[in-house]
């Protein structure tokens, strides 16, 4: 690497450097100048040119203002809490001052919901024409206006003070229930000039309004509202589909179900599928149950095995020759008798004389 190249290179590492260090220092500058009210919900950046007071409800213990003129420190806070006032700022020479209060109110939750009521009503509804004209506050010219993207109403004021008259510009704002005030007074005897409103126009341009928006609330709750129908029409899919499972099991082993009847009309009859064995009906009420009758074509259960004993596995007889006589009951003996020309055992007919049957070997009596 030539000379020329290391020198290049040096100077390169310099000035980023000084450009990191100058984007530190700019940084560690607007971090000095910005505030935070976390009980109003509000942070901004205030950097106004010269020497201001700032006081606020955490910063009065030890105060310039406090020992320059004499005030203490309980008595101002006193006063900070009872108007509402989060922030109060006025340069060294008392020639104007920034006060910037907030108030809970609930409703209006927005600048949008005023929308449909026209001017007049809007400064009755956020400032109250009464409670105006009781401070003695005439109002010049009243507007709304937008200042980085937010919505204000803007009041240019003259108040008597001290048989002096004070003129003052405020900004109102409503977010998520809370109302900000942001207003500049000046105490020289004219309007506000240039230098008064940048200092103004700069604030308003850094805030941030840390509360909740109301969209996120409304948010919230449709998600939580669509979660809720999708696990109800999701468990409702699911029990339709168990049931359609269930009915098509019992399809296959009862060869259906009827249908149910509609509520409050009897139940149809059920009519058997072809091929599928029927239960014997149920006998009357306090009738004994006829036994059961096999069907045609569907085996009969083995019997039941003694108490304690396995048992037996059931092998279907085919071609059950018949029973012997001594194990015939008086019944089927009886029936033998009443057709003495054939055999009681296997029904064929005899030869005349013969005592045995020449197609079983029965004995014939």
């Amino acid at each position: 690497m030539t000379m020329k190249m290391k020198k290049l290179i040096a100077a390169v590492c310099a000035a980023l450097c000084l450009c990191f260090a100058g984007t530190a220092a700019l940084a560690e500058d607007s971090a000095q100048n910005t505030y935070t009210i976390e009980d109003a919900e509000l942070s901004f950046t205030f950097a106004p040119e010269g020497d201001w007071y700032v006081l606020m409800r955490d910063n009065l213990e030890d105060n310039d203002f406090l020992f320059d003129y004499g005030q203490d420190a309980d008595d101002l806070l006193s006063s900070l809490e009872s108007g509402n006032i989060y922030f109060d700022a006025f340069d060294y020479d008392i020639t104007c001052e920034l006060v910037i209060s907030s108030v809970y109110v609930g409703y209006p939750r927005s600048m949008k919901t005023l929308h449909s009521m026209d001017l007049d009503e809007i400064v009755d509804q956020m400032l109250g024409l009464e409670d105006l004209q009781d401070a003695g506050v005439r109002m010049n010219d009243y507007r709304l206006e937008t200042v980085g993207g937010q919505e204000y109403l803007r009041l240019d004021f003259t108040r008597n003070a001290d048989m002096e008259t004070v003129y003052g510009r405020q900004y109102t704002t409503v977010v998520g229930g809370r109302i900000f005030n942001f207003t500049m007074t000046s105490y020289t005897g004219d309007e506000l000039d240039s230098a008064m409103k940048v200092v103004l126009s700069d604030v308003l341009l850094s805030v941030q309004y840390t509360g909740g928006a109301d969209w996120v609330a409304v948010a919230v709750v449709a998600a939580i509202f669509a979660v809720l129908v999708v696990l109800i029409v999701l468990l409702a899919v699911r029990h339709s589909k168990k049931k359609r499972e269930r009915q098509a099991a019992v399809s296959a082993l009862y060869g259906g179900v009827p249908p149910m009847a509609p509520y409050g009309q009897p139940a149809q009859p059920y009519a058997p599928q072809p091929g599928v064995p029927s239960a014997p009906p149920m006998a009357p009420y306090g009738q004994p149950a006829q036994p059961y009758a096999p069907q045609p074509g569907v085996p009969s259960a083995p019997p039941m095995a003694p108490y304690g004993q396995p048992a037996q596995p059931y092998a279907p007889q085919q071609n059950v020759p018949p029973a012997p006589a001594a194990e015939r009951s008086a019944e089927q003996q009886g029936e033998a008798e009443e057709h003495s020309g054939h055999c009681c055992a296997c029904g064929s007919p005899l030869k005349p004389g013969s005592h045995f049957c020449d197609q079983c070997g029965m004995r014939n009596d």
